[in-house]
Formats: structure tokens, sequence, C-alpha cells
């Protein structure tokens, strides 16, 4: 049974449930495994299914405050948010929520800190432009809102390295293209992979299942196994996060991870910068930076290898 975190931290932990929509037995089962093992301020389960006219029921079951996503057209995907009963409501923010049951923005105000918490739920197939939209909802609430932080989680339905984090996949390249999209934003937003950097060079898999081998397949590993499930935090958090740790799993082919964070000693810095993209329409904005990049190109320039350049640059600066 995992210890409760102290008064000064907070607890995130995550979780591919494998559907919870139609069976109200494996519901409570979930949610007394999940307070029991895994004690936290906050939940996101994805894959919940739930269909819009059972969260009034699923907030009774729960017995606390949640916030959700799910898919309008049929009972499938489904995202949900769940604090812990005595969590402070005036703690929760500002909440985005889209209607594919795949993203949730959650603001969470913590005194004078603010964080965006993110659940994802990935889609199966290479899918670039998800993650394009994801980054899009991500700038958009940075742009709306005032945060210090970002906390992205979720089941991601694929891996940031695949030598270090699959097994047994056919194809080790599994959705290449929406990686290299997640990659850049990740490198945009200053987003670090917590458990891969606590622990470098470990193999340890969030999701695990059966390949299906054909009779004339037999070398083919019996399991593929993935690190699919994983958290991406801001850089200014990593000194105050006390523990990241992949659980155990329950009724599901997804083991829950776990995310703490000492957020109350959390010192703000400057705070996450964001541009302004407005000003890429400003004609006289981009006229100056054109000067300030041709300028700085004259500068550094070197007279060996770009002679040519040099005589631009010189009638240029005669002019």
């Amino acid at each position: 049974m995992a210890t409760p975190a102290s008064p000064s931290s907070l607890t995130f932990t995550h979780m591919n449930v494998n559907g919870l929509s139609s069976q109200r037995e494996k519901r409570k089962d979930i949610f007394n495994f999940l307070r029991t093992y895994h004690p936290s301020d906050i939940y996101g389960l994805v894959d919940t299914r739930f269909q819009k006219k059972q969260m009034k029921s699923i907030r009774m079951e729960w017995g606390g405050e949640i916030r959700y996503s799910n898919n309008v057209e049929q009972a499938s995907r489904g995202v949900l948010l769940s604090f812990k009963r005595n969590f402070d409501k005036n703690k929760i923010g500002h909440t985005v929520s889209f209607d594919h049951g795949n993203i949730i923005l959650q603001e969470i105000v913590l005194r004078s800190t603010r964080l965006l918490l993110v659940l994802v739920y990935g889609p199966n197939e290479d899918s670039p432009h998800f993650y394009e939209l994801l980054g899009d909802a991500i700038r958009t609430f940075m742009k709306n809102h005032e945060i210090d932080a970002l906390i992205l989680q979720g089941d991601w339905n694929l891996t940031i390295s695949p030598t270090e984090d699959t097994t047994g996949y056919r194809n080790n390249n599994n959705n290449g293209r929406a990686r290299e999209k997640l990659i850049l934003l990740m490198e945009e937003l200053d987003l670090h992979d917590i458990w891969r950097e606590l622990n470098p060079g470990t193999r340890r898999y969030t999701f695990k299942q059966k390949n299906i081998v054909s009779q004339s397949d037999v070398s083919s590993p019996t399991y593929k196994q993935g690190r699919l499930d994983f958290f991406l935090i801001s850089g200014n958090l990593l000194p105050y996060v006390t523990s990241c740790c992949i659980n155990y799993g329950h009724r599901s082919d997804h083991n829950s991870i776990s995310l703490t964070i000492d957020i109350l000693n959390f010192r703000r810095g400057k705070g996450l910068w964001k541009f302004n993209t407005d000003l890429i329409k400003d004609p006289e904005f981009l006229e100056r930076i054109n000067e300030r990049i041709l300028d700085t190109q004259i500068e550094y320039a070197c007279i060996p290898y770009s002679r040519q350049f040099i005589k631009e640059c010189d009638s240029y600066q005669r002019q």
C-alpha cells in the first residue's frame, strides 16, 4: 500500500482503465483500488468510454469533484479527472475539454502557483495532427491564463525512445510521425519525461499485450510491452519532484503511474515564455527582425568563407 504524500505535496495518479461505462461493479472496484493502494490528490483515467448521461451517477459513485471529456458520437475513448473527496474546490480553476474524448486541460490554483494539468489519451494510429491540436490547445490556454508550470499525463500510445521503452513490437518505430510532433512540442514547452530522467537506462513498461502469432511466425515474441503511459513536466518543476513511479495495474492491460511534487515549496521563476504570434502579422515588426538578422550576420560573417556576402553587406551598410 502506498504511503500518503506529505501535506506540502501534490500527488497525481494516471491509469488506462480499459472501459468503465457498462460495468458498475468494475467501476467500484477500480475506484476502491486507486484510493486504497495509490492515494492521490488527482487521478487521471483514460479509455473510460462514458456517455454524458452517465456523468451524474459517476460523480456520485466517485464521491468527489470530477471533470471529463467524452466522445459524443459513441461510447469509446473518454478521459476523466477525479479529485480526492476533500480536495478544495477553490483550487480547481478553468477547465477546457473537447467532445472527442481524448484531451482535457485543467487549471490548478495553489496559493500563488497556477498549474496547467493536461490529461491525454493518444490515438492508436500514427496521427501527428492530434499532437498539433494538443499544442494549439495548450498555447491557447496559456495565452488566456497566466500559467507557472505544465504537467501532462496520459496514455500516449507511443514512446519517446522506442529502443528503451518497447519490446516485442514488430514495428519498433510505432507511430513515428506522431512521436516527432510530440518531441517538438516537448522542446518548445520545455517538457521533460520525468520518469526516464529519474531512471536512465532502466527498462520498465506500463502496457503488456499478447501478440497474435501465426503458425508460420513462431519466432515472434509472445508479448509486446511498452512504456506508453508517462508524465511530461515543465523544467521548473524538476527540483520539486519527490517521486515518479510505475505501479502495478488492476483489471487492465496497463499499469498505473504516479507523480508527487513538493508543490507548496515551488518557487515561481520568470514563468513560461510565450511568443505573441500576432506580431508575425505586423509588417513593421517583421522589417525590424529582418534588419536585426542581417546586422547579426554582418557582425559574425567570416571573410575567408563568404567574401561575396561581405561585399553585399558592405554595400548594405553604405546605403
